[in-house]
């Protein structure tokens, strides 16, 4: 495929993809009316005004190849977990991946769907509000994805593992969906990791899509390591019914620009959510998370911890809602966000709000900002540890909150790593 601007390739509607069943089409149509009457966000718009989107859309970008995205992602040494799907430039690549068994299902989200003659609850919700332009790219475009159903009967407690690989060479363009169904009762851990590495650079644009039945608990950890002048973005929509738990880890590194759109619909009494995010930013890295909680229901629960550590010319931002509806009566809700500046050019924007509209409420947020402060410092060269050694130990204990607050065994001691060496660059 000729190497075009995503500007002019997405706003042709010819462009739109036609695989999938019959009842997909009118899907991808109104996806597609609706993104032509929002277009393409400006810094007008709240949650992107400090995004510049300029490189991103006009940049010539083109559509990998699935056997050059093939081989490039085998040309990689893998990590041989037992159970992994593999995507490279966003092509879902079974002969790299597991075949589950054992009551859990995991296909190619396009058979799944193909499989169904009327249109799926689990899919594409809420396409009237979705005011991301960039999900509504996906849902009428996308050709790859994934689809995983956990039983309550299964009782493997392995994580998850998702792939995204880029496909290397020239500039890519890659759009997977991910759908993720827990059925009654179920419980699961999930690890999405989104690798970039030293190529040109490219745009994922992912969407996940998450479903959980009563009684059903999840663990999603995303962890985004990015070598490379790459563009991660990636929309996750939850989906909670009664008595169901979600718990999310962001970790991010690196990466040009990194877009990070969490919402979770808190539906079912009693449902509860936990989202925590650290990102280890240096040069002109950015990353902007934006988070939106809704609680619908009585006694629901949710709770935002996110920190960034930033160094050099790094950019990120925290812009987070709370929202009780009128019916959401004994709800609690949370948001903290911290920022740890290394570097007096670092910049941060944190932005939690509340929006409340009933009596009987537990609500509360908060937000601090500030280089590594000089008494920690002295405290700690006073027992004997050189300035670097100080300032690293400092750093390290102000992400690893994040860490031991999250409990995502699957994928910590992955992170952990990779936030020490992270850190060990910053300091020296």
């Amino acid at each position: 495929m000729t190497a075009t601007a995503i500007r002019e390739k997405l706003a042709d509607k010819a462009s739109m993809a036609s695989q999938g069943p019959a009842w997909l089409a009118p899907v991808r149509e109104k996806a597609f009316s609706r993104f032509q009457s929002m277009g393409f966000p400006t810094r007008q718009w709240e949650a992107w005004k400090y995004m510049n989107l300029f490189p991103v859309l006009d940049a010539p970008f083109h559509q990998a190849q699935r056997e050059a995205a093939l081989e490039s992602a085998r040309t990689q040494k893998l990590s041989r977990d037992a159970l992994q799907w593999v995507f490279s430039g966003g092509y879902y690549l079974s002969d790299l991946s597991s075949k589950p068994g054992s009551g859990l299902e995991a296909k190619p989200l396009m058979t799944a769907l193909a499989s169904e003659t009327a249109p799926l609850a689990f899919f594409a919700r809420d396409l009237d509000s979705e005011e991301n332009p960039f999900v509504l790219i996906n849902t009428f475009s996308f050709t790859e994805g994934l689809l995983l159903r956990v039983p309550k009967s299964w009782d493997n407690h392995q994580p998850l593992n998702l792939l995204f690989l880029d496909a290397g060479g020239a500039p890519s363009l890659a759009m997977p969906r991910v759908s993720i169904i827990l059925e009654e009762g179920a419980k699961a851990q999930v690890v999405c990791r989104m690798l970039g590495g030293a190529g040109q650079g490219s745009v994922t644009n992912a969407v996940f899509e998450v479903f959980l039945e009563q009684g059903a608990s999840l663990k999603l950890a995303q962890v985004i390591l990015q070598d490379g002048p790459h563009y991660p973005f990636a929309a996750a929509r939850f989906y909670l019914k009664s008595g169901s738990s979600a718990e999310q880890l962001v970790y991010c590194r690196g990466g040009k620009m990194t877009k990070l759109d969490t919402r979770v619909e808190l539906e079912g009494e009693g449902a509860t959510c936990r989202l925590n995010g650290l990102s280890i930013l240096g040069g002109a890295a950015q990353a902007f998370h934006e988070l939106t909680v809704n609680h619908r229901a009585p006694l629901t629960l949710s709770r935002q911890f996110y920190k960034n550590i930033l160094d050099d010319e790094a950019q990120a931002e925290f812009n987070s809602l709370s929202y009780v509806f009128r019916d959401a009566v004994k709800s609690d809700t949370q948001q903290l966000n911290k920022n740890l500046l290394l570097s007096d050019d670092a910049r941060v924007y944190s932005r939690p709000k509340l929006k409340i509209y009933t009596d009987d409420v537990s609500a509360n947020h908060g937000s601090a900002n500030g280089p590594t402060q000089e008494r920690e410092l002295f405290y700690l060269r006073s027992r004997g540890l050189d300035p670097k050694a100080a300032r690293l130990m400092l750093a390290e204990g102000f992400a690893r909150e994040v860490l031991d607050k999250a409990d995502m065994p699957a994928a910590g001691g992955e992170i952990g790593r990779d936030l020490r060496r992270e850190l060990q660059k910053m300091v020296d």
